[in-house]
């Protein structure tokens, strides 16, 4: 599954359930949207378009930017 899939099924969810899920349960899934939107960002229109990110998950976009991973060894988990 695909992260786009996956805010597509989170979204769909939330939805679906909008008043029957305990506070907590909904302020997760807030969450793991918000989360996603960092990763894979979405225009005013609704659509990725050109918005690309290192994690984005896009073909031809560089999976991680270019970084001395011996200055920061946590850099490669600031995006998960």
């Amino acid at each position: 599954m695909s992260i786009k899939m996956l805010r597509e099924h989170l979204c769909a969810d939330q939805a679906k359930w909008q008043g029957e899920w305990p506070d907590d349960i909904r302020e997760a899934v807030n969450g793991l949207i918000h989360k996603i939107d960092q990763h894979r960002p979405l225009g005013a229109d609704g659509t990725h378009g050109d918005l690309h990110t290192p994690t984005c998950g896009c073909e031809g976009i560089p999976i991680l930017l270019s970084v001395d991973a011996s200055k920061d060894p946590m850099y490669l988990f600031k995006y998960i």
